[in-house]
This record gives structure tokens, sequence and C-alpha cells, in this order.
């Protein structure tokens, strides 16, 4: 099977396709290096970022959020009301956020959550990352974590490296005063 657009082509050459059910998600390839995703439809989450970085300040914190979005399938939604704190609710829950940091869940709308991180990593010198994982009272209007893509989630968490330099003997923040 191949298909074209004027900006993109695409290919699954083992595919013979007499039903559109049978459309395959994987293995897919573009001609113009692209990401190319293909899915069935259904319901899906997307995050807007799959990484935080830490504070410019080098104090443990995460400043920046990722907004998720329903897709809205078949009008199933984000369940609860605009200002629910999600996780709080355990319409989701969050596995290995480094100690010293509060993650939140907000809902915004009934196709929107926006996750932070409150406070600050107690360590912060490694990188790390947690996971977040939707139950099935995260969804209304017949929505279950189970038939939702991208349901579960892996954040990476990106800490500062603060790398010391030195002339003779002593240790130095910046390049320029080790000199």
């Amino acid at each position: 099977w191949f298909g074209s657009t004027q900006d993109i082509g695409f290919g699954f050459p083992e595919a013979q396709l007499s039903d559109t059910a049978q459309i395959p998600t994987g293995s897919w390839f573009s001609y113009n290096y692209n990401k190319f995703n293909v899915s069935v439809p259904g319901p899906k989450l997307d995050y807007s970022a799959d990484v935080l970085i830490e504070s410019a300040d080098n104090d443990g914190s995460f400043p920046d959020s990722i907004t998720i979005q329903h897709n809205k399938f078949d009008d199933e939604h984000f369940a609860g009301s605009d200002g629910d704190d999600f996780l709080s609710k355990k319409y989701a829950k969050v596995e290995n956020v480094p100690a010293g940091l509060k993650a939140s869940l907000i809902r915004t709308s009934d196709s929107t959550l926006v996750l932070s991180l409150k406070e600050k990593a107690n360590n912060h010198d490694l990188d790390s990352s947690f996971t977040i994982t939707f139950t099935d009272s995260a969804y209304a209007n017949g929505g279950e974590a189970d038939s939702t893509q991208n349901n579960t989630f892996t954040v990476n968490l990106n800490f500062i490296k603060v790398i010391k330099v030195a002339k003779s003997g002593g240790d130095y923040d910046k390049i320029q005063d080790a000199f």
C-alpha cells in the first residue's frame, strides 16, 4: 500500500488492504523525515512535552508545565470540574517523583489538564523520570483507561549540572573565574 500528498509521501510495502479497519499502525516511513504517526481512531491523550528542565537558578525547581490534551473522540473527555486536581481525586497517579517535589495535575477544561511540579527536589544532581497513569475515573462519557492511547506517560526530568574547573588548586563555577 502506498499513498502520498503534495508535502509528504508514505508507504507500507507489505500491506494488502481490503478493509480500512486493517490499516497498519507500525513500520511507516516518511520520505521527508518528519515524525509520522498512524493510529487507529479512538480516544487519545497528547502531551505538550516529555521533558521538564530544572530552573536556571539550579535550585531543584521546575518552572515549566506540561499540557495534556484529550482529543474528545466520540465525545469522551476528562471527568470532574475545572480546577480539580486529578492526583488528589485519585483520577491519576504519579510514580517516582523525586523527593521534595510535589506533582499537581489540574483540569482547566473538559479536554485539558496541566501537569506541574511544585517545591524543590532534595537531590538535583542526577537526571530522573516519573510516570503518570490515568484511572478509569479520569474519563467521562464512557471513557476508559485501557482504551485511551497514551494513558500512561513518562516525563523526564533534566537537572542542571555544575562542572567545577580549576587552575591550580581552586574550584570555580565559571571558566573565566579560573583564570
